[in-house]
């Protein structure tokens, strides 16, 4: 659904606390009358102080601010022209942008502070929510069903276990010790106060764990945003010369980046793609990948051409082969799963009929995948 600002900043009218202007017929507050709340259709009138604003168009740019008794919802507004569509990335109204970092042991949950949309107002603290799983496998269960996420109390008393109260400036709180450890499977969510029915349209992030043995380990990276080897790895506790592997399509070989007390030359890891990580590891290395959820897999798609492609699912959910390549022109490929015990790969072939042999099988959302591409080229689109 699009959603339309309009042309100016209506900067003049405060409405009093605990009015909620999606019903209001009148709103009045210090020496102003507001009648009919601004719609798209128009229509509206706001008077004061011997002034008035007629067919007002709108929509609430999100935020709130706050200040002697009063709410003012930050809006814009048109007259005569066309509306404009809101830009790409912008949070759904009353939802948070969250931020996922790592501090030693601890993920780190951190908000910007305003009025903006996807930012909290000062002295405010937005609700967060967390998804977790503890599944040693790690087969990736993100979920948007409401009723599955917990709310975290992060008041001054009683903070739920794990979780930090909000540091000042209010705006960050811990998940402690989930790095290398803690679940398998963290997700959070956050929204404003008073809008928590929207958390099933709150933007996510994340951190799943993943286990790296001895040998060639292929895994994916299940998150939207690009992210630098240094920040999505950190650069704590692996074995020196240890690699991260980037397929290079040009080629079909390999480009490295190598681990020495930081990673070099520096990889960006990218959303939908293939990673090989190798090393000396004389015991379960546990690693901690980080990143935001995609908010709308549905549009995800990937140019396979003909030869290997390096790929793995676009978000952290169980999808079948059928789900991912169903509506493909597959016809003749392989879908090329590394056993790590053997150090060889099996294969889910795909027959003359354009099917796979075994349609079942969960593509697992932490695993990298090698999809071989018989002949030509065409566009993977998948969708949870």
């Amino acid at each position: 659904m699009k959603r339309f600002l309009a042309v100016f900043l209506i900067t003049l009218f405060s409405l009093p606390l605990g009015l909620n202007p999606a019903f209001a017929g009148k709103l009045t507050g210090g020496d102003y009358n507001m009648y009919v709340n601004p719609t798209t259709a128009g229509g509206g009138v706001l008077t004061g102080g011997g002034y008035a604003l007629q067919d007002t168009k709108g929509y609430p740019l999100g935020g709130l601010l706050t200040g002697g008794g009063y709410v003012f919802i930050p809006g814009i507004s048109y007259g005569e022209g066309e509306a404009v569509e809101l830009p790409p990335g912008t949070p759904p109204y009353g939802t948070v942008r969250l931020y996922i970092t790592r501090d030693n042991n601890d993920v780190v949950l951190t908000w910007e502070v305003g009025t903006a949309a996807g930012q909290v107002p000062v002295g405010t603290n937005p609700k967060i929510y967390y998804f977790a799983s503890s599944d040693d496998t790690a087969t990736g269960v993100f979920t948007n069903v409401v009723d599955d996420w917990l709310l975290v109390d992060t008041s001054v008393t009683t903070p739920t276990e794990g979780f930090t109260k909000p540091f000042a400036p209010l705006n960050i709180v811990k998940h402690e010790n989930q790095v290398g450890s803690g679940f398998t499977e963290c997700y959070y969510k956050a929204v404003l106060p008073g809008q928590e029915a929207k958390l099933n349209v709150a933007w996510a992030v994340g951190k799943v764990n993943y286990t790296f043995e001895e040998g060639l380990n292929y895994f994916n990276y299940p998150f939207v945003n690009s992210g630098d080897i240094n920040e999505v790895f950190g650069t704590e506790g692996y074995p020196i010369n240890c690699q991260v592997l980037d397929h290079q399509k040009s080629t079909d070989g390999f480009s490295a980046s190598t681990f020495d007390e930081s990673w070099e030359p520096s990889i960006t890891l990218q959303q939908g793609k293939a990673y090989v990580f190798s090393g000396s590891v004389s015991e379960p290395l546990p690693v901690t990948l980080l990143g935001d959820v995609d908010p709308s897999p549905e549009q995800f798609s990937l140019e396979l051409t003909e030869g290997n492609n390096y790929i793995g699912l676009p978000m952290p959910s169980l999808i079948n082969l059928q789900q991912s390549f169903g509506a493909n022109p597959i016809m003749n490929d392989s879908l090329l799963i590394h056993q790590r015990d053997t150090d060889g790969f099996s294969a889910e072939l795909v027959s003359a009929s354009g099917s796979f042999d075994n349609s079942a099988f969960e593509m697992n959302a932490m695993k990298g995948f090698v999809y071989f591409r018989n002949t030509g080229e065409f566009n993977w689109q998948v969708s949870p």
